[in-house]
Order: C-alpha cells, then sequence, then structure tokens
C-alpha cells in the first residue's frame, strides 16, 4: 500500500528551514566549535565529580550524609562564584583606572 504524503498533507517548509539553521551554524568558526567543545568537557566534568562525591556520601552514611554534603558542597561552589565575581570586578576596576590615565 503506498501513500503519496503530498496527496495528503500540505506541504511542510521543514527542509528549508532545517537548511537555512545549518547554513547558520556552519558560520561558526572552528575554534568557536573548539570552545562550545572544551566549556561542554569541563561542565560535564564537573557534574561528573559532584555526582561521584555525592555518591560517595552515601555509601559511607546514607541520606544523611548525602543531604549534608550537599548542602556542603553547594556552599562551597557558591563561594568560588562569589570569589571569581570579586576577582573580575577588581580586574574590571584596574583595567578602567589604567584607561583613565592614559587617556
Amino acid at each position: 500500500m503506498n501513500l503519496l504524503l503530498s496527496s495528503t498533507m500540505p506541504a511542510l517548509s521543514f527542509p528549508s528551514t532545517l537548511n537555512s539553521r545549518l547554513s547558520n551554524l556552519r558560520m561558526i568558526d572552528q575554534i568557536d566549535w573548539l570552545a562550545i567543545g572544551l566549556v561542554s568537557l569541563i561542565l560535564g566534568g564537573l557534574l561528573l565529580a559532584f555526582f561521584l562525591y555525592l555518591r560517595t556520601a552515601y555509601k559511607q552514611g546514607g541520606w544523611k550524609n548525602v543531604r549534608r554534603d550537599f548542602f556542603i558542597a553547594v556552599i562551597v561552589l557558591a563561594a568560588w562564584v562569589v570569589v571569581r565575581v570579586i576577582q573580575n570586578h577588581q580586574i574590571e576596576s584596574l583595567k578602567k583606572a589604567v584607561e583613565r590615565w592614559f587617556k
């Protein structure tokens, strides 16, 4: 039994939409794809390390240790983010000061 899709369904613009999106993806440089891949690899590694850390806590003491270690991990990650933001702010203020000096 052969069904002709063109007679039963209206024509879709999916192939043209897909081609336009693929052409936009081709415009990204190879170095950008490399950066996207490395960032994905780093995020995947952090997620794996976080999972293994909590799995070890569960094996050592059950859900009580998992909850405690989860809060510890979240607090440490938040502290790391705060430190990075402060460092970036200090670097930006230093850049602005240098720009003011050499205007």
